[in-house]
């Protein structure tokens, strides 16, 4: 389990970037900002790459869409051209925080 910690503990700090990031931001202003997309994309590339590395029971441990998470990554790298900086806004603002909330709550139960 003590790899996954590390590995938890960085979605933790780069959702809280991500939402950090948008939250001067309405979805129009984000999406002419290709300097905060891109900052944007980097946390979401993080968060995706260090699920796809955690193990198995501790993505099945939390309630959390680990299959859109890896993929959103997956997309990001390798089909950036299928972007849409909507969706990635709306992920950002309305799912970074649940997921936020999920990992905290399994971390403090951790002993």
């Amino acid at each position: 389990m003590s790899p996954d910690l590390g590995h938890l503990r960085d979605i933790v700090v780069s959702a809280t970037i991500a939402l950090s990031h948008i939250s001067d931001h309405t979805m129009e202003s984000f999406i002419v900002d290709t300097k905060t997309q891109d900052a944007v994309l980097w946390r979401l590339a993080v968060i995706g790459e260090t699920a796809n590395n955690m193990t198995d029971a501790t993505r099945a441990a939390i309630d959390a869409p680990w299959h859109q998470i890896i993929g959103m990554r997956h997309v990001a790298i390798h089909h950036y051209r299928k972007l849409d900086m909507t969706r990635i806004w709306g992920t950002v603002r309305d799912r970074a925080p649940d997921l936020l909330v999920q990992v905290n709550e399994f971390l403090q139960d951790i002993p």
